[in-house]
């Protein structure tokens, strides 16, 4: 028909039914309702949870990847994956909901959506992993339970720190020649340890073997772990200061670092070799700071010096009052009191973050918006209210962390403008009452014609 709406031709139609007088008439449109119902259940397939566990049978202390699949119809299904808690079991989140992709499942296409999160089992047992949940606006789906069967440290591996992995790297750096030290000189040895499937803390600590002639002070050690390729790699730099202290000759023993393979059920092992070193005779100087290249972060060298406090103190003092008082007359005592405002609601703000609670954050965010307005929202800004909203109204409240949305909430509780209100700059005769001005400060005498 030329004018009619194609996407209202089916309504169209439907509108053009002969009204139903009685007999047969009075049943067609129960009919059409019912073979319309069933044309809409068989081309809507339920959301399917599904979770798995590799491998279903570490050991203590092992990596273990656990991915949490949801099969659904149409991406109109929106939602999102609540993170596991399980007790006895550290848990660390492996990049995030990955993108949906359409498979083929019992013979029908559909999107899957997956996350995954990588388990560290600290006790050995069965652990029976809670229901894996996706929880939506207009629905919330809830999986089976998995079990973990998580085995022991085996008897006779031997005494070692347990680290379970496939692959474990071992390297070590000097600061300089270990041949023709004095007495009060020194050198920095560094040893980074990398392994697959762990993480920087789970890591062994070496120890160092006494050596005669030296004087072994151990330095701040960096821990660290990323993902490389998809694999999870952790990262422990332990750094170690050799004090010559008198004359000797010999050798570092060698470090020897053991570990369990899962794959070989085995116990392997690496190590650095010994190093040969001569510290030569002579008087013992005093003991100099290390140079700038040799010190750690935060490392100050080993003299402390301390110092009264000088002459700049009291300066440091006096400016800092003239400041505060160039601002009070500056902005004067509403300013003050604005700032005062914005710093209480950024207080909690901050603590309703900490705790997890999305209603008294939304609250405080929707009485500042009523009282002065919200910014220009950037992407990180959206993103942080939109998972605040689905926390406040949807069914996944405990799922909201406070800490990963406080950056981006943090930049709505805007610092409050010093100009007037942009409301009042196009009136030629302004209230009283504007931003810039407070009520009792002298009047303002109005003339009209």
């Amino acid at each position: 028909m030329a004018g009619e709406h194609p996407g209202r031709s089916r309504g169209a139609a439907a509108r053009h039914l002969p009204r139903a007088t009685g007999g047969g008439n009075a049943v067609r449109p129960i009919v059409l309702s019912l073979l319309l119902w069933s044309w809409i259940q068989a081309g809507w397939a339920e959301p399917v949870l599904e979770a798995s566990l590799d491998p279903p049978d570490p050991w203590v202390q092992q990596q273990v990847r656990y991915r949490v699949r949801l099969y659904r119809d149409s991406h109109l299904q929106q939602g999102h994956f609540l993170a596991p808690e399980i007790p006895d079991v550290l848990v660390l989140d492996a990049g995030g909901t990955r993108e949906p992709r359409r498979v083929v499942r019992g013979g029908r296409e559909m999107e899957l959506l997956e996350q995954e999160w990588l388990l560290f089992p600290q006790r050995s047992g069965r652990i029976v992993l809670p229901p894996p949940v996706f929880s939506g606006r207009d629905f919330y789906l809830r999986g089976a339970p998995l079990p973990l069967n998580v085995k022991p440290r085996p008897p006779g591996s031997g005494d070692f720190p347990w680290l379970v992995t496939t692959r474990l790297e071992i390297v070590e750096q000097w600061s300089g020649p270990l041949e023709g030290l004095r007495p009060g000189e020194h050198r920095v040895r560094r040893i980074r340890l990398r392994a697959l499937a762990q993480t920087g803390a789970q890591l062994p600590i070496p120890v160092m073997a006494p050596v005669a002639g030296f004087e072994i002070q151990p330095l701040p050690a960096r821990l660290s772990w990323r993902f490389e390729e998809g694999e999870l790699w952790g990262e422990r730099i332990h750094a170690f200061r050799y004090l010559a202290t008198g004359e000797a000759e010999g050798a570092l023993p060698p470090l020897v670092v053991r570990w369990w393979d899962p794959e070989r059920a085995g116990v392997r092992e690496k190590r650095l070799p010994a190093r040969p070193y001569r510290i030569l005779a002579g008087e013992t100087p005093g003991v100099r700071p290390a140079p700038a290249e040799e010190r750690e972060p935060g490392e100050g060298g080993e003299e402390e010096v301390s110092a009264g406090p000088g002459p700049g103190l009291p300066l440091f003092l006096g400016a800092a009052g003239l400041v505060v008082m160039a601002v009070l007359l500056r902005y004067g005592r509403l300013g003050l009191a604005r700032w005062l405002s914005w710093l209480a609601a950024q207080v909690r703000l901050w603590s309703a973050c900490l705790r997890g609670d999305c209603r008294r954050a939304t609250r405080v965010l929707v009485e500042w918006r009523r009282l002065h307005g919200w910014p220009p929202m950037e992407p990180a800004t959206r993103r942080a209210w939109e998972a605040l909203d689905r926390a406040c109204y949807g069914e996944g409240e405990s799922a909201w962390s406070g800490r990963q949305g406080w950056p981006g909430l943090r930049r709505l509780v805007g610092r409050p403008a010093r100009e007037r209100d942009p409301g009042c700059a196009g009136d030629p005769l302004p209230p009283l009452w504007c931003s810039g001005k407070r009520p009792g400060n002298r009047a303002i005498t109005r003339r009209r014609g």
